[in-house]
């Protein structure tokens, strides 16, 4: 009863009418013959036999009877279909509930998934597109797309939960833990030239060096060898262990699981879509980490410290600054435009592209790739996800 009442009406059962009723009541007798879409006559001469029973029942009036009767046959509306991947893992996790109220906006929800759905149709088949959207208040999700559509490879995927390699978006948390345990400044020089870091000898994605660069203007610019200092300074395994108890659970290569390598600064690691968006929320929020909470009823979270919150607004400041996007005015501006502290990454071999962002009270984060995790060679985070992030803020 239910699902023909949102097939036909768009509604549940409590709000029809007369007429919609006498029709749902009349199409269990004969589903197929009286099926409205396919044959209206037959459909409306049930009705209107079972809007006659209701006025011999004293149910209604002869003249609601008579309206009744004037109401047109409806056609079969599509059901509605949005947010699979959070409706499947909800779903999941109460089993035994018949109804589950879940945090995510439906109107934000469509919107971001029409989006991505016409940002895919500039892409191969074989490319996907996920993004995430996480109130900052709260961490409530307010809308999850895992991929562009199921009729795309790898469409039943959910990429927001996939494990990726998130690339030079990792550098905020590197210089955040360096400018919280005061190990460096974002005024420290540092020397952006060729060095050799035992056996790695990292040089940045433009293969150009920029001499002395504070370390503030080397995030701005995602420079890499400023970034691979930093992390010697503070050590591999000491950044790790910051970003678990972030809440992120880094996979380290197999041939690094004994100890994580400097590598770790320019993302070689394993880490989600979800997991990013939540560090890039614990920065808006003032350092401060939270679990991102899905269910509408989740109780009370715990709240832990990231780093303090001098220092979250310090690297927020910094990557609001960052150079803006090709054809796009900086937001101080543009009247009514967000301004958003923003950071992209491209991983290793071009398989991720990535762009996470800060701003108006939510964390948004942005992937685009092939599922199956092929190269797509030079298409970076700048390019191909950063305008969707601007989009969806």
């Amino acid at each position: 009863m239910r699902a023909a009442s949102r097939a036909y009406f768009q509604r549940d059962p409590t709000w029809l009418d007369d007429a919609e009723m006498a029709l749902l009541i009349a199409l269990p007798q004969a589903p197929e013959a009286r099926r409205p879409d396919r044959r209206p006559h037959a459909a409306r001469a049930a009705r209107d036999g079972v809007l006659a029973e209701f006025r011999a029942m004293g149910a209604i009036s002869r003249q609601r009877e008579l309206e009744g009767r004037q109401v047109a046959i409806p056609a079969r509306a599509p059901f509605p279909y949005s947010a699979p991947h959070a409706a499947e893992a909800l779903v999941a996790t109460h089993r035994d509930e018949a109804v589950v109220s879940a945090s995510i906006d439906a109107g934000l929800q469509r919107d971001l998934e029409a989006l991505a759905r016409r940002h895919a149709q500039m892409l191969e088949r074989d490319a996907q597109i996920a993004l995430l959207a996480v109130e900052l208040d709260g961490r409530e999700v307010r809308a999850r797309i895992g991929g562009a559509g199921r009729e795309r490879a790898g469409g039943y995927i959910d990429m927001t939960r996939a494990v990726r390699s998130p690339g030079s978006a990792l550098k905020p948390f590197l210089y955040a833990i360096a400018f919280d345990e005061n190990i460096a400044a974002p005024e420290t020089l540092v020397r952006d030239a060729p060095h050799r870091f035992g056996g790695y000898l990292p040089e940045n994605f433009d293969r150009r060096f920029h001499g002395d660069v504070t370390l503030e203007d080397a995030l701005r610019h995602s420079l890499n060898l400023p970034a691979v200092a930093t992390l010697e300074r503070i050590g591999a395994g000491r950044f790790q262990a910051a970003l678990e108890r972030a809440g992120a659970q880094p996979r380290l290569p197999r041939r690094a699981i004994a100890e994580p390598g400097l590598a770790l600064a320019l993302g070689g690691v394993g880490l989600t879509l979800e997991e990013m968006v939540g560090l890039y929320a614990s920065l808006g929020d003032h350092g401060r980490v939270r679990p991102l909470v899905e269910d509408a009823v989740s109780g009370f979270a715990l709240t832990r410290r990231f780093v303090r919150a001098e220092t979250a607004e310090r690297v927020i400041e910094i990557l609001a600054s960052s150079p803006s996007p090709a054809g796009r005015a900086p937001a101080q501006l543009a009247e009514g435009a967000p301004l958003v502290a923003f950071k992209t990454g491209t991983s290793y071999g071009f398989r991720d592209a990535w762009s996470f962002g800060v701003g108006g009270g939510y964390a948004i984060g942005v992937w685009v790739g092939r599922p199956d995790g092929a190269p797509r060679p030079g298409v970076t985070g700048r390019e191909a996800a950063l305008p969707i992030l601007f989009e969806a803020f």
